[in-house]
């Protein structure tokens, strides 16, 4: 009956390994896209950069500050640059991990000077009036519209 029980033991060792909690690592799906304008047309070249509305915290990169720095959030949010035709593919962590967290983002288009210009200021900035819902499953086909 005792190596029963150290059978058991063993056993119970082998199947949970040190370190581990009950915690997963985030899950990404693909995201693929277009941006476009008022009237349909791709935007070339421009950086697009989600920042997440929900379970903010869990998107925090590197040490919380101390209690007398000030309370800035340096977030890993998922980005891209649109192509000639528009086209975009979402990475994080500078292009390491293709794709996004599902949940929900504010989405911030900037690009150069003269486009800048072309872009509404009310999507220039974290603060962004573009919301997008990315889904527990890959997506092929979302549309940024400039408006």
């Amino acid at each position: 009956m005792k190596s029963l029980g150290f059978l058991g033991a063993c056993l119970l060792l082998v199947s949970v390994p040190p370190g581990c909690s009950r915690s997963s690592a985030p899950v990404y799906v693909k995201v693929s896209g277009k941006v476009v304008d008022a009237q349909g047309k791709p935007v070339p070249a421009l950086h697009i950069r989600f920042f997440p509305t929900d379970n903010v915290e869990s998107f925090r990169v590197g040490q919380p500050p101390r209690s007398s720095e000030p309370q800035v959030l340096n977030l890993d949010g998922p980005l891209a640059i649109s192509n000639k035709d528009g086209s975009f593919t979402l990475t994080m962590s500078g292009g390491d991990i293709e794709g996004a967290r599902p949940g929900k983002y504010r989405v911030m288009l900037t690009g150069s000077k003269e486009q800048n210009q072309k872009i509404p200021l009310k999507y220039q900035n974290p603060g962004s009036t573009l919301d997008v819902t990315i889904p527990n499953n890959d997506v092929s086909d979302l549309v940024l519209k400039i408006e």
